[in-house]
């Protein structure tokens, strides 16, 4: 269904507008099917998202080294007489820079391409009573959770997400605040509107 006052699509099941907050009112003896998706999530990938900000920390790591070398091309021409001056020497420095440099943005080229295929296979189905998701892992199987095991929820917002619309939703399960014990849910644009559904339905 859509909203009457703001036209944003919905389940028929949902309560209010997640866009505005209109209330709905539905019938009292509507059968719940269990089965119904009431809301599906796919991350966003952004590829400047995923590549720029990991450029700039590996030049920011790299950095003293760049300014080392340099600094050395520089201080060569400066002793030395324009005539006399071996470009060996000066070249040698520039290959370093360029066998640092170039090697780094295959790496995060490549890392962005994985990253893009694990988005492409990453799902989170939100039933009645429980979850069913593929976090994006390589054999494509399916996870299924029931909304009982799920004991706290959070979201979380870097400068850099915010920049693009982006946040991270965290379901913490019965086995604690560790990393098996935990679905993460990145790159969700509108994260506020959906962290509050996922509040909504599964009643944490």
């Amino acid at each position: 269904m859509f909203c009457e006052k703001c036209g944003f699509q919905l389940p028929d099941t949902a309560e209010f507008c997640w866009r505005c907050g209109m209330p709905f009112s539905h019938s009292e003896n509507k059968t719940i099917d269990s089965e119904e998706v009431l809301m599906k999530i796919k991350p966003t990938y952004k590829l400047s998202y995923s590549v720029i900000p990991a450029l700039l920390l590996e030049i920011l790591i790299c950095s003293p080294c760049f300014i080392l070398l340099i600094a050395a091309v520089i201080n060569k021409i400066q002793k030395t007489n324009m005539h006399n001056i071996d470009f060996n020497e000066i070249y040698a420095p520039i290959a370093v820079i360029f066998m640092i440099f170039i090697p780094m943005i295959a790496i995060i080229v490549s890392k962005a391409i994985f990253e893009k295929k694990q988005f492409e296979r990453a799902f989170f189905l939100f039933y009645h009573n429980k979850l069913v998701y593929n976090a994006g892992c390589e054999n494509g199987t399916e996870q299924e959770l029931e909304y009982k095991e799920i004991t706290q929820i959070s979201k979380a917002q870097t400068f850099i997400q915010k920049y693009y619309g982006l946040g991270t939703i965290y379901l913490y399960t019965d086995e604690g605040r560790k990393k098996s014990g935990v679905i993460i849910l990145k790159s969700i644009k509108n994260v506020d509107i959906i962290y509050n559904k996922i509040k909504e339905i599964i009643k944490v």
